[in-house]
């Protein structure tokens, strides 16, 4: 049987995940913001114990004048000892099909095996972009060269994201998934409004964790298209970089795949991160799979996909 996860499941989904993953994360990461349902997941039950589990997120996307619904199935996982037997393909077909398009950034070995035989194909990689922060004063000399981009507290009654005339693909950044966000309890987590000349161009969030190697690491979680404008993108990043230092981040990190966000991140010192803790994973990034059937979707150039990690693993893992 396949159900809705309730609270009281939330023990045994970590029993499946030899708690790698604990209640804490879970009880962040599944509850429905919009309270659609209490949870956003799925679990399996057999011989009245539970075997298995799906996670979901719902976001709204935008491209050109139309809007989209898209579906990311995360945190899923079956028991050991239950697999093989099909209980994994009917979680996830518990998901798919719940918006006009399915979705995945990154993923396992068995995710590149499955995936490809329910109907998702890989349609790129996603870069991952890693820069060290020096405080050089050649590097701060550059930041007073910050142009009309300002950040500004988060209001999530005055945030809005500017519709440019690119025909970018991009999440809508709902106040309720941004909030989301902002409740993670595994880093410290911001979010700002980016204005230019007092006028509104989007969000940023940003997270604040330590990784591996204890040193407190920066992550931009998110943020919005920022149009063709190649110094709008450098002067925000900028901003951004200078908030890292000032709470004494020595590296910041962040995933990009449009073309305009990937320049302007070389073009100030970032790189390719050279290597990912994931196997499935190489230089070539996270895998993009994609599935849309009955042709919900458009013909959407590999280009104009503008994909960070609120997309994909919110940015929270991996610190």
């Amino acid at each position: 049987m396949i159900r809705r996860t309730t609270k009281d499941d939330i023990g045994a989904i970590v029993e499946l995940y030899s708690h790698t993953k604990n209640n804490i994360e879970l009880s962040w990461l599944l509850p429905d913001p919009l309270a659609h349902h209490p949870f956003r997941s799925f679990v399996a039950v057999l011989d009245h114990k539970i075997v298995g589990h799906i996670g979901y997120v719902i976001s709204k996307f935008k491209y050109n004048e139309s809007e989209f619904i898209g579906v990311h199935p995360q945190a899923w996982i079956v028991s050991p000892e239950y697999r093989r037997h099909g209980i994994g393909l009917n979680l996830i077909h518990k998901v798919l099909d719940r918006g006009d398009f399915s979705y995945l950034i990154g993923g396992s070995k068995a995710t590149m095996r499955i995936f490809p035989s329910i109907g998702f194909t890989v349609k790129f990689f996603v870069l991952e972009y890693v820069k060290p922060l020096k405080s050089t004063f050649a590097e701060q000399a550059s930041f007073a060269d910050k142009g009309t981009i300002s950040l500004e507290e988060y209001d999530k009654e005055k945030a809005s994201q500017i519709q440019f005339s690119d025909a970018a693909f991009m999440n809508a950044q709902e106040s309720s998934h941004i909030q989301w966000l902002l409740d993670c309890p595994l880093c410290d987590t911001y979010a700002f409004s980016v204005k230019q000349d007092g006028k509104q161009l989007g969000v940023a969030v940003c997270y604040i964790g330590k990784n591996k190697d204890d040193i407190l690491t920066g992550r931009i979680v998110h943020l919005s298209y920022l149009g063709d404008d190649l110094n709008s993108w450098r002067h925000t990043l900028f901003e951004i970089e200078s908030f890292f230092r000032d709470k004494k981040c020595l590296v910041i990190t962040t995933l990009a795949s449009h073309p305009t966000f990937i320049n302007a991140l070389i073009d100030i010192g970032y790189s390719q991160r050279p290597s990912y803790p994931v196997s499935a994973f190489n230089e070539n990034g996270r895998p993009f799979f994609l599935r849309a059937p009955q042709n919900r979707l458009p013909d959407i150039p590999d280009d104009a996909f503008h994909w960070t990690f609120l997309e994909g693993d919110m940015g929270y893992r991996n610190f």
